[in-house]
């Protein structure tokens, strides 16, 4: 099934209210062009899931961190690297199209993924 447009409206409908305001703890790599962001938020640790694969493009939150790659590829090491302890402020849909910014404050300033 594609991920379209009104899904992803759906998805970030459910998901902004638990994830706004949390604290990125950690990033990892998920297969191929996939991530986990561990967010800490209201006492809880939470599971976001974004993947950017051509055909299976994903985002969602999960119970636990799933089975992730040997170690970090250079792109989440460059993620993590700009993003450890950031507050994540927001995700919203753009333009009512497949794209999801997520928006982070940082110590260096505000970063928008």
């Amino acid at each position: 099934m594609n991920f379209g447009a009104s899904e992803l409206k759906v998805v970030l409908d459910e998901c902004c209210g638990v994830v706004e305001g949390a604290r990125l703890k950690n990033i990892y790599d998920e297969g191929a062009r996939g991530w986990i962001f561990k967010l800490y938020s209201r006492g809880q640790t939470l599971f976001l899931h974004l993947g950017a694969q051509p055909r299976f493009s994903r985002l969602h939150l999960q119970p636990a961190r799933s089975s992730t790659a040997e170690g970090p590829g250079d792109f989440c090491r460059a993620l993590r690297s700009h993003l450890e302890g950031a507050l994540l402020e927001g995700i919203r849909q753009v333009n009512g199209d497949r794209i999801a910014e997520l928006s982070f404050s940082t110590a260096a300033g505000r970063i928008q993924l």
